[in-house]
């Protein structure tokens, strides 16, 4: 007879049950990954170790996330967000005005300022050669904003090149051609931005010691729009340390 199999069974379905409920959850405190998953798909960010109170520590824990997300993907607990990096938030920008022309100023207009100033053909490739040459200082502006590698020429940079004479026509650029005007009025290097699973919330009280609830849409955080509507702008409530 075999009927230690039925107990045997039951006692280790009891087992994965309560592993399941004791399974760490999306913002709960770790030191390394394994703290938040035997199965690895989730990790342990430490790039922001905090104390008990919130605070940057580094002896501190970080906390359970999962990298990568996409709207939609994160666990009950979470939502996804984009995170950009806050050392390079420093320059000042309007997104509503942010590589948009004056009103009522044209395309073409802008195109034939820039080529009139220019001292060469008015094609990408040919203005490139023109305004950066052969020998280029690397810590001139112009190189790093347009001239260095792997930075795609454009006419944005072709109005950085001519800025001198194009205030009344060209759109405003105050952001790099690799930058991104975030909404909350700050130029953000997308090189930097990262998608995260981070834990949701109504209040405080929903957050580990040390964090609070607070909107998305400040400090270089923001919700990750829908892949239907990706210009969407909504905000949602996440848990972030009190020292953040």
């Amino acid at each position: 007879m075999d009927l230690p199999r039925p107990r045997s069974a039951l006692a280790a379905l009891i087992t994965a049950l309560l592993l399941l409920a004791c399974r760490p959850k999306i913002g709960d405190e770790c030191l390394r990954s394994i703290d938040c998953s035997q199965q690895g798909e989730r990790s342990c960010d430490l790039s922001y170790r905090i104390d008990d109170e919130g605070f940057a520590d580094p002896e501190g824990q970080g906390e359970c996330t999962i990298e990568g997300c996409a709207e939609g993907s994160c666990p009950n607990e979470a939502v996804c967000v984009r995170i950009y990096g806050v050392q390079f938030l420093s320059v000042a920008c309007d997104p509503e005005l942010e590589d948009q022309p004056p009103e009522g100023v044209s395309a073409a207009q802008i195109q034939d300022a820039c080529c009139e100033a220019l001292p060469g053909p008015c094609t990408n490739e040919d203005v490139k050669s023109c305004v950066c040459g052969d020998e280029m200082d690397p810590d001139d502006p112009l190189v790093q904003q347009c001239c260095a590698d792997g930075v795609t020429w454009s006419q944005a940079c072709a109005r950085i090149a001519v800025q001198n004479d194009c205030t009344d026509i060209c759109p405003r650029d105050d952001c790099l051609p690799t930058e991104r005007c975030l909404d909350e009025g700050l130029c953000a290097d997308a090189s930097t931005t990262r998608t995260s699973c981070r834990r949701s919330c109504k209040d405080d009280a929903d957050c580990r010691d040390g964090y609070l609830c607070r909107l998305t849409g400040a400090g270089g955080v923001y919700a990750v729009p829908s892949v239907d509507d990706p210009t969407e702008r909504r905000q949602e409530s996440i848990c972030v340390p009190r020292g953040f």
